[in-house]
């Protein structure tokens, strides 16, 4: 019986991470090949990284959590200045004004993100749809500086376990 119910959860658990990686190849074939180029603040060019060409952010949120509501603003900002699709997971299966459109939080969803741990919201996660691999970023609402910084660690760490630079 037990064998069963693993299979189930398995199953599950690949249905969820097929839905992710459909939604992320659909996005990431829209977009056009070769490194983008980006203004900065300073109306520099600079050679836009590809990171986000082979990965995705996923948001866990409530409608009604006043620090999701706070925070969605700055999680949209950050994907638009970096080129990121977001997949939007609602607690509530209800938008925010800066993610109208969003997927229901399910079970699955949820289980292959937080796995055993508490779940606290805003959530934010890396995801890399080839690999199916999902990578925690930070619970709570941070400002657009905290937030580029968190990033700008998180991906380099990334990097390097993805390239199997890490002992």
């Amino acid at each position: 019986m037990r064998i069963i119910k693993w299979i189930g959860v398995l199953l599950l658990i690949s249905q969820s991470m097929w839905a992710a990686q459909n939604f992320f190849a659909k996005a990431l074939d829209e977009r056009e090949g070769g490194v983008k180029t980006i203004e900065t603040k300073q109306n520099q060019s600079v050679e836009g990284d590809s990171f986000f060409k082979t990965h995705g952010l996923l948001l866990f949120f409530s409608s009604k959590c006043p620090f999701c509501l706070k925070f969605a603003p700055v999680v949209k900002q950050y994907s638009e200045n970096n080129q990121a699709e977001v997949l939007a997971l609602s607690f509530d299966n209800q938008p925010l004004p800066s993610f109208p459109k969003v997927i229901p939080a399910s079970k699955d969803w949820v289980s292959v993100a937080f796995g055993n741990e508490p779940i606290n919201y805003p959530a934010l996660f890396i995801i890399n749809p080839k690999t199916r691999a999902i990578y925690p970023v930070s619970t709570g609402a941070y400002s657009s500086s905290e937030l580029n910084e968190m990033m700008e660690n998180m991906i380099a760490q990334i990097k390097k376990y993805e390239q199997g630079d890490v002992p």
